[in-house]
């Protein structure tokens, strides 16, 4: 039988900072679309779900419901997209609690800091199973692919993401995320980001992709405007926004 996998975004405690509200995690759909043409995948924001807490208060909250969740929702593997730094505490919190509930299933972590300080989750009692660094498709698919067999590792594994070739890249699932978006969103989407092309050559010093493979790759105009198109038709969103990395390569 195939393993059931939850992608989710843990969410950002105290965070003092203007960040912009983002309806749907972009990085999350294009990992979830990959690995959805060979397993069930499940998709969770609980920022979106549950908030972004800023007290004591609202963080005892965002665990209780997270483990409310939980508790309702059992996965053989838990995927947590770890943003940046503003991501960690509540990465932390999401997969103690899981591994608390479940501690034989696998929990896998990947984003921009765990590309950066893939260490930093290297915990007690191996909270984190596989640490994935750079792009996650091929990587994330693989420890699928081996979990049946070889089960949880003995210690937590970094694994290092191999680059994802254009012509390797799929459509948006968006049937993927119909269902949240439906029950968060029922007067529609206000802020949708795409991605059309992966990658960056520049060499910028405050920026994570400059530590992964500095190849940009597209999607052809078509696709482009294939993806743009069906995404407008389906949700209506107030604005689109072009996510790409490359500062208008």
């Amino acid at each position: 039988m195939k393993p059931s996998i939850l992608l989710a975004y843990p969410s950002s405690f105290n965070c003092s900072i203007g960040i912009d509200d983002v309806d749907i995690k972009t990085s999350l759909l294009v990992l979830g679309s990959y690995l959805s043409k060979k397993y069930s995948i499940t998709y969770m924001d609980f920022e979106i779900a549950v908030g972004r807490p800023n007290s004591p208060v609202q963080i005892k909250r965002f665990e209780r419901k997270v483990r409310e969740y939980f508790t309702n929702n059992q996965f053989d593997i838990l995927g947590l997209s770890c943003w940046t730094s503003m991501s960690y505490l509540s990465t932390l919190m999401v997969a103690r609690i899981y591994r608390e509930l479940y501690p034989d299933n696998l929990i896998v972590v990947g984003g921009y800091h765990p590309t950066a300080r893939p260490e930093e989750f290297k915990l007690d009692k191996q909270l984190f199973d596989y640490v994935v660094c750079g792009e996650g498709e091929h990587a994330f698919q693989k420890i699928i692919d081996d979990y049946h067999t070889s089960g949880r590792p003995q210690s937590t594994t970094i694994v290092q993401g191999t680059t994802t070739a254009s012509e390797q890249f799929v459509p948006y699932d968006w049937d993927l995320v119909d269902t949240f978006v439906r029950k968060h969103f029922p007067d529609g989407l206000q802020k949708m980001y795409v991605y059309l092309s992966r990658g960056c050559p520049f060499d910028c010093s405050f920026c994570m992709e400059a530590l992964k493979d500095r190849r940009w790759r597209s999607l052809t105009p078509q696709q482009a405007y294939e993806q743009m198109h069906i995404a407008v038709e389906r949700y209506n969103p107030g604005i689109v926004g072009i996510a790409d990395a490359c500062f208008g390569l």
